[in-house]
C-alpha cells in the first residue's frame, strides 16, 4: 500500500513542518498556512485510500474498537506528559532560572529516574488491578505532579524533585504495560498490524507533541508582548518570543530593546500556562483511557509483561 504509506507520512511531516515554523514565522505565513492545509488534505487522502485499499496498510476499522483507541491514546501520552518536558525543561533551568548545565541535568534525573523501576513494578502490580486502572492512576499521578511543578518552578530548585518524581512515577505505569495491550485488543492474525499502528502513534506522537508545545509557549509569549509593545514591530516581536520559548532571553532582548524583565515575565507566565494546559490533558486521558480500556474484551488478552525503553 504505497499510496498509504505516502500519503501518511506527508500529512505527518507537514504538520511537524507546520508547527515547527509557525512560532517564528506566524501563523498567517504562507509557508505554515500551506503546510498545515496540505497536512489536512493528505490526511483526508490517506483515509479515503485506506478504505477503498484491497490489502491497506492500516485497516481502519480497527478505531471502531474501544480498547483498540485507548490503548493508541496512551500509546501517545509519554510524548505529550514526559518526551516534551525533556524539550522543554532544561531551557528553561539553564536560560531562565540561571542552573548550570550540571544542576540542570541533576535536576531532570527527578523525571527520569522512576523510569528505571516503576515499568516493572506496573506489571507486578496487574495481579491486583486491572491495566485500566493502573494506567488511569498513572495519568492522574502525572497531572499532579505537573500543577506541583507548575507552582514551584522558578522557586528553591531543591523542592522540584518530588513533583518531577511524581510525574516520571505516574507515566512510568502506563510505560510497563503498553506494548503487551497493543497487542492484546486485537486477533492474533492483526498482531502484526497492531504492533505497527502503535509503534507509529507512540514515535511519531514524540515530534508532534514537542512541535505543538513549542509553538503553544511562543504563541503565548508573543501574545503577552504583543499587547505590552503594541508599537513593536511584528516581525521583531515574533522573532523575540520564539527565541524567549527556546530560553534564550538575552537574544529576545536585543530584538525588543528594554523589554527583558516583560519577556521574563511572559516567559514565565506562558511556561505556568503551558504547564497547566497539560495537566488538563493529562486528566481527561486518564478518564478517557479508562473508558475505552475497562470495556469487556474482543480479543484473547495477552498477559501483560514489560518491555524495556
Amino acid at each position: 500500500d504505497w499510496r498509504g504509506a505516502l500519503s501518511f507520512t506527508g500529512a505527518l511531516g507537514l504538520f511537524t513542518y507546520g508547527m515547527l515554523l509557525a512560532p517564528e514565522n506566524g501563523w498567517t505565513d504562507t509557508a505554515v498556512a500551506g503546510s498545515l492545509l496540505a497536512s489536512a488534505l493528505l490526511g483526508i487522502a490517506f483515509i479515503l485510500i485506506e478504505t477503498r485499499a484491497t490489502h491497506p496498510m492500516l485497516d481502519l476499522s480497527l478505531f471502531r474498537r474501544p480498547r483498540f483507541v485507548g490503548v493508541q491514546a496512551l500509546a501517545a501520552s509519554p510524548a505529550f506528559l514526559f518526551i516534551a518536558l525533556i524539550a522543554i525543561l532544561p531551557s528553561r533551568f539553564i536560560g531562565i532560572d540561571g542552573h548550570s548545565a550540571l544542576r540542570a541535568g541533576q535536576l531532570m534525573m527527578g523525571l527520569a529516574t522512576p523510569l528505571l523501576v516503576v515499568p516493572f513494578l506496573a506489571a507486578l502490580l496487574t495481579r491486583r488491578f486491572s491495566p485500566a486502572a493502573l494506567s488511569s492512576t498513572g495519568l492522574v499521578l502525572a497531572a499532579i505532579g505537573l500543577a506541583w511543578l507548575a507552582r514551584d518552578l522558578g522557586g528553591d530548585a531543591d523542592r522540584l524533585w518530588l513533583p518531577m518524581s511524581l510525574i516520571g512515577i505516574g507515566i512510568g505505569l502506563p510505560w510497563g504495560l503498553m506494548d503487551a495491550m497493543a497487542v492484546s485488543v486485537v486477533e492474533h492474525e492483526r498482531v502484526g498490524m497492531a504492533t505497527g499502528i502503535f509503534n507509529t502513534v507512540r514515535v511519531s506522537a514524540d515530534g508532534v507533541a514537542i512541535a505543538a508545545i513549542s509553538a503553544l509557549l511562543a504563541t503565548l509569549i508573543h501574545a503577552q508582548a504583543a499587547a505590552a509593545l503594541p508599537g513593536a514591530g511584528a516581525q521583531a516581536l515574533l522573532q523575540a518570543a520564539n527565541r524567549a520559548a527556546l530560553g534564550q532571553l538575552d537574544e529576545a532582548g536585543t530584538l525588543l530593546p528594554g523589554a527583558g524583565d516583560l519577556l521574563h515575565h511572559a516567559y514565565d507566565l506562558a511556561f505556568g500556562q503551558v504547564l497547566y494546559a497539560l495537566v488538563g490533558f493529562a486528566l481527561v486521558l486518564a478518564v478517557l483511557v479508562y473508558a475505552l480500556l475497562a470495556r469487556p474484551e474482543t480479543a484473547p488478552m495477552t498477559r501483560v509483561r514489560t518491555q524495556a525503553h
